[in-house]
């Protein structure tokens, strides 16, 4: 069992991993079908890039800072809004030059620090035609909506209680309670 001994020897534990693929893939599943099947035909993107860095901090390492709601939301809203000043008011090489470190500048001094966020920004500028059309929307559509998805997923699967300050405060509640019926048996009360 080498695999065994590996998560051990990093200090991960089998459930934690368990937790972080699951908590990823129904997340971004949530965001891809909507892209797909309802904003796809509007012409609005609801899925970007950073989202899957922002999964991994919020499913992977829910107890960082970083992965609090208020950065999570706030990380990709104001970063968005400053990619898309950059890619309005810049001519192109500027706003290349300038979204990111604007945007972290704006994330730190309003305690949103969300590294993705640097992504969305950039996403902002670089995105193509189908993002410069959305204008400021795009802090809105795809990223608040976006990231209050992977939000509420987490919520949903345990990962966390909306009322607390951090995703992990009284995390795995559900996956505890589901595990525990499935290590315990069917007929044993745990």
């Amino acid at each position: 069992m080498r695999g065994k001994q590996w998560l051990a020897w990093r200090g991960t534990s089998a459930l934690k991993v368990w937790r972080a693929w699951l908590g990823s893939c129904c997340s971004l599943l949530l965001v891809a079908a909507l892209d797909r099947f309802v904003a796809g035909d509007y012409g609005v993107p609801m899925l970007i890039g950073s989202f899957g860095a922002s999964a991994v901090l919020l499913f992977a390492a829910p107890e960082s800072p970083l992965s609090r709601p208020r950065n999570l939301l706030g990380g990709h809203f104001l970063s968005a809004l400053v990619g898309v000043a950059c890619a309005q008011w810049l001519p192109p090489f500027w706003a290349i030059c300038l979204c990111v470190p604007t945007a972290i500048a704006v994330m730190l001094l309003s305690g949103t620090l969300h590294p993705p966020g640097g992504a969305t920004a950039l996403i902002a500028v670089t995105g193509g035609e189908q993002i410069r059309q959305l204008g400021f929307w795009y802090a809105v559509v795809p990223c608040l909506a976006g990231a209050a998805l992977m939000l509420g997923t987490a919520w949903l699967l345990g990962m966390g209680k909306p009322d607390r300050n951090t995703v992990t405060s009284g995390s795995t509640a559900f996956l505890r309670r589901l595990f525990r019926k499935r290590i315990a048996g069917p007929g044993t009360v745990s």
